[in-house]
């Protein structure tokens, strides 16, 4: 059940692109640059500036197409708080690869490939639509694939083999606190808790391993 693990999978960078495709692409969007700067440093490897800020420039041109001028403004605000939820993100993605790599998880060439292939079929894109979106967007078939490429080690990375649950206080009074926490923002309509108990187990773990991950990591930002 995809609300108990929290969605790493595909974080901005690689959905941004589809969704460019699906609303037609704008090879008129703003393309800010910032060579050389860093928006981040995490456990000393730099989040750079301009990275950031081309997530920022995707979402420029989603809200565009909804007809909402995100530099207005009247969204100034609203401007910020995406580009720091947009780092928040990048910064998470960057810890749990850093600790997928540590652990030695590395996918094929293969598994990215058809990693590739059921996100073109999500999105009803061809490739030679994608190969446009990347361009006008900036983005190297490199920079795409190595994205897929992290969100595939985070993806292997949930599979918890390396985990010894008892490390995690995975207790009944620590499962239906999780569990009601999960009941207010989804429903009761997710099921009964015993019926979603080894879920929960793994999914309380999960939660709590990335927990304790950003916790120990050192992290600078810089916007």
């Amino acid at each position: 059940m995809l609300f108990l693990r929290k969605n790493f999978f595909i974080v901005f960078f690689v959905a941004a692109i589809f969704t460019l495709v699906a609303c037609g692409g704008n090879d008129e969007g703003e393309q800010n640059s910032a060579d050389g700067e860093a928006a981040a440093i995490v456990n000393g490897e730099e989040i750079p500036l301009d990275f950031l800020e081309q997530q920022v420039d995707s979402m420029r041109q989603f809200y565009s197409q909804q007809g909402i001028d995100l530099d207005s403004d009247e969204y100034e605000e609203t401007l910020q708080e995406i580009r720091m939820d947009l780092l928040n993100d990048i910064v998470r993605e960057k810890v749990l690869v850093q600790e997928a790599d540590r652990h030695d998880i590395e996918p094929t060439e293969e598994e990215i490939d058809m990693a590739v292939e059921q996100m073109l079929v999500e999105y009803d894109t061809t490739e030679e639509e994608l190969q446009s979106a990347m361009e006008e967007q900036g983005y190297s078939d490199e920079m795409f694939r190595q994205e897929v490429k992290d969100q595939l080690k985070i993806q292997k990375l949930t599979d918890l083999d390396h985990l010894d649950f008892e490390d995690f206080d995975v207790t009944e009074e620590n499962l239906r606190a999780y569990y009601d926490e999960i009941i207010a923002q989804y429903g009761e309509e997710i099921g009964e808790y015993d019926e979603l108990l080894v879920e929960l187990e793994a999914s309380y773990v999960w939660d709590s391993y990335v927990q304790q991950l950003m916790e120990d990591a050192e992290v600078e930002i810089y916007i």
